[in-house]
């Protein structure tokens, strides 16, 4: 009952980030859906084209990392303006809240010999982002978007400061040209085309998005209207630009910024899915457990059957790690 009280507060202490969480919730396992490859296994048994959209929908889940960084923009924003906006306190609660389970994961991966301990160590200050032969060695393919998110999450004052001091509409198409012109002028510094995509500077603009959608809630009603038109270009736009087709991506940004935007705009929401918020608040647990333990699982059973056997495995360690790890480290600091 100890981690049903304590998402309760939650909800209480921050009212009107629940949406948010749930987000999260729903982006974690559209990401798991999209590893574990249940929708290619489908539409192998089914006509060509059926199999074409199974993929494009695999796709489109495999962006759910898209909607986690707009998440965390919102709601890291609405956390630091109701925190003392002591910076070093912000940030030292950033990295206490990520990296336990963090280092679970790496001290994991490190045991079965697919890490080895200067790269433990080096990723326990996040340093990927930055090092490219540590990007490279990559054993699970995810551990650079929580190095962005780190990075990116000590940002947010910035970007509150930024969004206050120049007009919201403004600010955002101004983080769009630096997330479109960054990665190209890394890469002219000699950044592989990879990393330079999924760098922080490529993904500035993903947590721009949430804490712009904190920017104009105060705004006239048909200013929400103008934001999700500016929104869709920009995603579109970026999009195109990043994978040279219109990929999924903006269709990710769209829907969580509209979602999130909606919601928002309908100021504190008392009503909301339990179960998916519950699902939201041990998603770190989900999204860092489940490709490790995909491929442990793959190793033992039929592909058909890996998702129906390592998702309830991954929410019972998720649930486990929540109750005697993330939890305790959020009480200590609160």
């Amino acid at each position: 009952m100890g981690h049903q009280k304590l998402i309760s507060n939650s909800i209480k202490q921050n009212p009107g980030t629940d949406f948010a969480t749930s987000i999260r919730a729903i982006a974690a396992i559209s990401v798991f859906i999209a590893h574990a490859g249940v929708l290619q296994m489908l539409g192998d048994n089914f006509p060509s084209y059926i199999s074409v959209i199974a993929k494009g929908i695999t796709m489109l889940l495999a962006m759910g990392p898209v909607a986690f960084f707009i998440s965390s923009g919102f709601v890291l924003t609405l956390s630091y303006k109701a925190s003392n906006k002591n910076y070093f306190n912000y940030a030292l609660r950033r990295y206490l809240r990520l990296t336990p389970l963090y280092f679970m994961v790496l001290f994991w991966l490190y045991l079965a010999k697919e890490l080895s301990l200067e790269d433990l160590i080096l990723r326990l200050f996040y340093l990927d982002a930055f090092y490219p032969p540590l990007f490279n060695r990559d054993p699970i393919g995810i551990l650079w978007t929580i190095s962005i998110e780190f990075w990116c999450a000590l940002l947010i004052p910035v970007f509150i400061f930024l969004f206050k001091s120049i007009n919201p509409f403004i600010c955002l198409c101004l983080f769009f040209i630096f997330s479109t012109l960054g990665p190209e002028i890394l890469i002219r510094l000699g950044i592989e085309s990879l990393q330079a995509y999924k760098s922080i500077v490529s993904s500035i603009f993903y947590f721009a998005l949430g804490v712009f959608l904190t920017s104009i809630k105060k705004t006239a009603a048909n200013n929400n209207t103008w934001a999700l038109v500016l929104t869709f270009s920009l995603s579109l736009t970026l999009s195109t630009i990043y994978f040279q087709i219109i990929s999924p991506w903006w269709a990710i940004c769209l829907l969580t910024t509209a979602y999130i935007g909606y919601e928002f705009s309908k100021s504190k929401i008392k009503n909301t899915n339990f179960l998916l918020l519950y699902l939201g608040n041990i998603c770190y647990g989900i999204y860092l457990f489940h490709v490790p333990i995909i491929g442990y699982i793959s190793e033992l059973v039929p592909s058909e059957i890996v998702f129906a056997i390592s998702f309830p495995l991954v929410v019972t360690i998720s649930v486990i790690a929540w109750k005697y790890i993330e939890s305790p480290f959020i009480k200590m600091l609160k």
